[in-house]
């Protein structure tokens, strides 16, 4: 599909009649000149305005952090020079102002720009499972989505669309729980690309304490201490006060959990039998996946061989490899009196041996060794 045009400037546009009553509400000049699409300008539904920043709220237990790092002051320094080009979208407040829905960085990046006034789109007549929806889903295309920001709006989405389920169930029958959830779950996982026992995963992190919430966090920014998803939704299922005591564990030893660790921290939380003893000897266990590996640059790799070969073939060629080096150097060593040989040393013994073979084979002296 071709890209649209919106190379348009904002003083080629003409603001005079942006709020004209006798206006087609399909033909907004500011916002169809830089979207190409229509929007209903003060039209029963949606209605184009500029307010006050001192007007907009945020929504209530926005799930995504809004954090003042490199990539906002880009956005300050942009809204500076151009101005805010996408509407923040919001609906009515009963108490008065605008609800946001889409756009808390924006608004966060002017509030630093100094700038007062905002343009927005306004969302009339939307439900509370409506709006939330719609927060959810306008903050898919971010770039990195971190794993207590999927928690929580997966968690305020399936609500949202647990309620829609419910209000347009009108047949009176009653209905399992579970099964209304489960079903919620798995279209959620469908939208998100994802099984929705996957999405049960991170919903289930909501039940973890802020500090252990930060480590699963940390695992998605590479940055230590980390706890991976698996071991943390095992955990999730501690008391709060077993959360504590095993986050100041995990703090102190500078070792957090394996699957089967966490496992085993979960099964005597739910026998009531865990005490912080018991975190600690678990802790120190030696995990199976704490041996040491090896990485090897695959592109590297191949240069030493002359075929093509995927990653799984070019590991099965190194330990053949190693394999015929390793019985190479146990004959050879065994002729020199049990010497350990270096690389060079054996490489150099191998290339004379088969010099020597060849003269053999045309009837030459061998070679002296030096």
């Amino acid at each position: 599909m071709a890209k649209k045009d919106f190379d348009v400037k904002p003083e080629d546009l003409d603001y005079s009649d942006v709020n004209a009553e006798k206006q087609n509400p399909a033909t907004n000049p500011f916002y169809t000149a830089i979207f190409n699409q229509p929007a209903d300008v003060d039209g029963s539904d949606t209605e184009y305005k500029v307010v006050l920043r001192e007007q907009l709220h945020e929504f209530p237990h926005h799930p995504f952090k809004v954090v003042v790092d490199d990539e906002m002051l880009d956005l300050r320094d942009s809204i500076i020079d151009n101005g805010i080009l996408l509407p923040l979208l919001v609906r009515p407040r009963q108490a008065g102002g605008y609800e946001i829905i889409s756009g808390h960085r924006r608004n966060k990046a002017a509030e630093l720009a100094k700038i007062s006034e905002v343009p927005v789109i306004i969302k009339k007549n939307l439900s509370d499972a409506e709006a939330t929806i719609m927060m959810v889903d306008s903050n898919k295309q971010r770039e990195l989505i971190l794993p207590s920001e999927r928690a929580f709006a997966y968690k305020m989405k399936m609500e949202a669309m647990s309620r829609q389920g419910r209000r347009s169930d009108l047949s009176g029958e009653l209905v399992d729980p579970r099964s209304t959830s489960d079903k919620t779950r798995d279209k959620l996982g469908l939208e998100e690309g994802m099984s929705g026992k996957q999405v049960s995963r991170y919903v289930r992190l909501t039940n973890l304490i802020p500090q252990l919430l930060d480590l699963v966090d940390n695992d998605a920014l590479k940055q230590s201490p980390s706890m991976a998803l698996k071991p943390a939704v095992e955990i999730s299922y501690l008391t709060p006060t077993e959360q504590k005591f095993f986050y100041d564990t995990v703090k102190e030893l500078g070792k957090t959990p394996s699957v089967q660790q966490a496992t085993q921290i979960k099964r005597l939380s739910q026998d009531s039998l865990l005490t912080q003893t018991d975190v600690i000897h678990i802790l120190m266990q030696a995990k199976p996946n704490q041996k040491e590996t090896v990485k090897v640059d695959y592109e590297r790799l191949g240069g030493y061989f002359k075929e093509s070969l995927t990653p799984k073939q070019a590991e099965a060629r190194v330990f053949e490899t190693l394999d015929g080096m390793k019985k190479i150097r146990a004959a050879v060593e065994r002729h020199v009196k049990g010497k350990t040989l270096t690389d060079e040393q054996l490489a150099n013994m191998v290339e004379k041996l088969l010099v020597d073979y060849g003269r053999s084979k045309s009837g030459q002296t061998p070679t002296q060794t030096k």
